[in-house]
């Protein structure tokens, strides 16, 4: 699957962007893959924050998809690129 549309219930649980101070520092990432499977929230050295259905982490990767507008786009994530984590 490359894409698919967000759901009723996805759409109204992922409605919000949590703070930057309500997150997880990225030195705690150890623990992101126990997260493996399920939506975290990821905020990026770059400013942008995204919802990401996490799958598997490959080769320094998070693979899984990322909520863009109405639809999971499927993504590959650098680790040294996140920031802090929800």
């Amino acid at each position: 699957m490359k894409e698919r549309k967000v759901s009723k219930s996805e759409k109204k649980l992922l409605s919000f962007s949590p703070s930057i101070s309500q997150c997880l520092s990225f030195r705690e990432l150890v623990y992101l893959p126990n997260c493996c499977g399920t939506v975290v929230f990821l905020w990026l050295t770059g400013g942008k924050g995204y919802w990401f259905w996490y799958e598997e982490n490959k080769n320094n990767n998070l693979i899984g998809y990322i909520l863009k507008k109405e639809r999971w786009c499927k993504a590959k994530i650098d680790r040294t690129h996140i920031l802090r984590y929800y």
